[in-house]
């Protein structure tokens, strides 16, 4: 969110899946949309991965207070920021995180709001709780 905040112009947050054997990335490209290796970048091993909506358990919009979530697509969605780090287009976005072989192990989501303040929330029996 900082380094969105202090760019003159639109970053764009894409996360890409490289499958079973290859960690999940999620970049911050600079502003011509072309990632780099020396750019932030959060990797997630094998244990955990991005999963699409409709895996994790229902109900996350009722416990955010909001109408609808805008589901990042995988797996080369993405989401812009503006120059004060606010979402661009205004939505509230959602990127699931979870293991699909072992469910029990609960999901997460990270909550991306319009004003581009991230809450994160959990879920392991279905009632998401937010802990941030």
């Amino acid at each position: 969110m900082l380094a969105a905040r202090l760019a003159s112009g639109p970053i764009k947050c894409t996360g890409h899946s490289g499958g079973d054997y290859h960690p999940t990335s999620l970049q911050i490209p600079t502003i011509t949309g072309a990632a780099q290796i020396t750019e932030k970048q959060i990797r997630l091993s094998g244990n955990v991965n991005l999963v699409p909506a409709g895996t994790p358990p229902g109900g996350l919009a009722a416990a955010v207070g909001v109408a609808t979530l805008t589901s990042v697509p995988l797996p080369t969605g993405a989401v812009a920021f503006d120059h004060r780090g606010a979402l661009t287009p205004a939505a509230v976005n959602v990127l699931y995180i979870g293991n699909v072989a072992f469910p029990d192990l609960g999901y997460r989501a990270v909550v991306l709001l319009p004003s581009g303040s991230v809450q994160i929330w959990t879920s392991a029996s279905g009632n998401w709780q937010q802990t941030n």
